[in-house]
């Protein structure tokens, strides 16, 4: 039967196909009956008191000969079975099947391999990958093919989809990853999409969405989203549903506020949580601190409903959007481990941010609207980086300080108005990584600094420092790399590591400085040393180094090249030389003598 069908449906002939299978079904299933009816017999004879024991055996070795003739028969009676459903598919299924052959060179190698290349749901593979071929529709029975295999990946990915066909409910049951990512033209996804309750992955960056289906949270088993590059506005109250996501990315899309519900709604954070925390973020403040009773009520009595069903989430990425604030409610999430809210509008932070204990990679940089910090930093002791960078920040909070042991990347350059840190900022004791150039009017050292004395005391944007100044910042010991910004940051840093300090990388970031100070050579256990300054002298031999220095960047200055020192230099290029005349000649001489055999 299943020779006649494959003949017949190379020729076209769909009536002669089904007729064929339809006897061959018929015929097997009538001697399967046969062979069950002939079991039966024997298995009461086989248990029978009143046969003899001769009978008995010979109808129990009758009866597993028949049984292994029946497990051969039932495999080529499913295969026929299975064909007469391939029969059976309309002119749609047999076009989504030409397509997928026609797109998928895998499975078209696949069926040519095999001999009965029409059992289709035997051809297909558990990911179906259609990535980057063009495709801007597909078929109309395209998802009821896909639905008749075990397919639970499907890939279509950049091509040109302009609309995704509703009838993918009928994979809601299978697919465990789907990606759409790369079709500029799709602007809106199917709610049938929200039907896939297996889904674990969804793909959609790079498209040109503008909002997510309302019934988000319906994808249960949903542990990674992507959404990059898109022009969202605003996330669907039922992402706060999502109780199996674990990491979610929205970059690069338009989003005023994180969740619907919370539009027009002020975030408390900054000045404006001195009952939750109170102390002094300049240079020499006292601290003190509320009850830890007091925070939490106070955070919780603020929060609002609307994202405490993440209760997995281990990511949050919300680069590059025009987030005024973050929600209150995000302090709910307990299990987030990295938030990025960089390049965003942020003004001001919530207090709730102090309730993620399990944060450690947190980045702020690139909100150039953000001034203040809230005292609930403090309380992040998991925190490992903290990103600042690029901001208008005019102080930092004292409860800083209380991130010693846990704290080991800060970057802090390029925010122009910040003068001091805090006092205790040598306490810090697992801080390794420190940035601080791009900040002209930062005092690390008693007196004012160069750029306040040109100014007159004071500058724009920057208050001014008495003639006393503040007392020296100690710099943490802990500290392998850093960067200032300018002389006197670097003499505050050559003052603070002098008498022992695993400083091994140093950066200095000034376009004004000319000549290197001689106290640098005072830094032992420097071992990199870069200098951004284009207006740099060259260094010369007599310029005082440490002894420790192995290498010495200067790619961005003008009038210096890169230099090695030590050990760790690369080996020179050897120069080319000419052979002398004399060796030359002898070896024509050599050449030419003729060796006897």
């Amino acid at each position: 039967a299943e020779v006649k069908f494959t003949t017949a449906h190379t020729r076209h002939s769909t009536t002669a196909a089904r007729r064929s299978l339809a006897y061959g079904a018929f015929g097997m299933s009538t001697f399967r009956l046969f062979l069950l009816l002939i079991i039966a017999v024997a298995t009461l004879v086989a248990s029978s008191e009143r046969a003899q024991p001769w009978l008995r055996f010979l109808t129990r070795r009758v009866g597993t000969v028949l049984h292994r003739l029946l497990h051969r028969v039932d495999k080529p009676l499913r295969r026929v079975v299975l064909l007469a459903r391939v029969a059976a598919w309309p002119k749609a299924h047999r076009e989504a099947r030409a397509f997928l052959l026609a797109y998928t060179p895998a499975l078209t190698k696949r069926s040519q391999e095999r001999a009965a290349s029409v059992l289709w749901p035997e051809l297909l593979p558990r990911d179906v990958t259609l990535s980057g071929r063009g495709i801007d529709t597909l078929p109309r029975g395209f998802c009821r093919a896909l639905a008749s295999g075990d397919v639970d990946e499907l890939w279509l990915d950049r091509n040109q989809l302009s609309v995704v066909p509703a009838s993918i409910a009928c994979l809601a049951s299978r697919l465990r990853v789907l990606s759409v990512a790369h079709n500029a033209r799709l602007t809106q996804l199917p709610t049938a999409v929200c039907q896939f309750w297996r889904l674990e992955e969804l793909w959609l960056s790079h498209c040109s969405l503008t909002c997510l289906p309302p019934h988000l949270g319906h994808l249960t088993a949903l542990a990674e989203l992507a959404c990059d590059n898109n022009r969202l506005t605003c996330l669907p109250v039922a992402f706060g549903t999502l109780a199996a996501l674990k990491q979610a990315s929205f970059n690069n899309n338009a989003l005023v506020t994180l969740c619907e519900g919370d539009v027009g709604r002020n975030a408390l954070g900054g000045k404006g949580n001195d009952d939750l925390e109170t102390g002094d973020g300049g240079g020499g403040g006292s601290e003190a601190a509320a009850p830890d009773t007091q925070y939490h009520d106070t955070a919780a009595s603020h929060a609002s409903a609307g994202l405490e069903g993440l209760l997995e989430l281990r990511v949050l990425e919300l680069n590059d959007n025009a987030l005024a604030h973050l929600p209150h409610a995000l302090g709910q999430v307990s299990r987030l481990r990295e938030l990025r809210v960089a390049r965003n509008a942020l003004t001001t932070l919530p207090s709730s941010l102090g309730l993620l204990s399990s944060l450690t990679d947190l980045d702020l940089s690139g909100n150039t609207s953000l001034h203040d910090l809230p005292d609930a930093l403090g309380r992040l002791h998991s925190l490992t980086t903290l990103r600042l960078d690029g901001c208008r920040l005019t102080r930092l909070p004292a409860t800083l300080c209380r991130l010693g042991h846990s704290l080991e990347h800060l970057t802090l350059h390029e925010n122009n108005v910040l003068t001091a840190l805090p006092t205790g900022f040598a306490a810090l004791s697992s801080l390794t990584h420190l940035t601080l150039h791009g900040n002209p009017f930062l005092n690390l050292r008693q007196g004012p600094t160069h750029k306040h004395r040109e100014a007159g005391g004071s500058a724009s944007g920057a208050p001014a420092v008495g003639p006393q100044g503040t007392l020296p910042t100690r710099l943490p010991a802990s500290l392998v790399s850093l960067s200032v910004g300018c002389v006197d940051q670097l003499e505050a840093v050559v003052h603070a590591q002098r008498h022992g300090g695993s400083l091994t990388s140093l950066a200095v970031h000034d376009p004004d400085i000319k000549q290197l100070p001689p106290t640098l050579a005072q830094l032992e256990g420097l071992v990199n040393l870069t200098l951004a300054c284009p207006n740099l002298a060259p260094l010369c031999p007599e310029t005082l180094l440490p002894a420790s220095l192995v290498r010495v960047d200067t790619t961005e200055c003008v009038a210096t090249r890169t230099v090695f020192i030590g050990k760790s230099a690369p080996p020179p290029a050897p120069r080319a030389r000419s052979l002398p005349k004399r060796f030359l000649r002898s070896f024509r001489n050599r050449k030419s003598k003729k060796t006897p055999r």
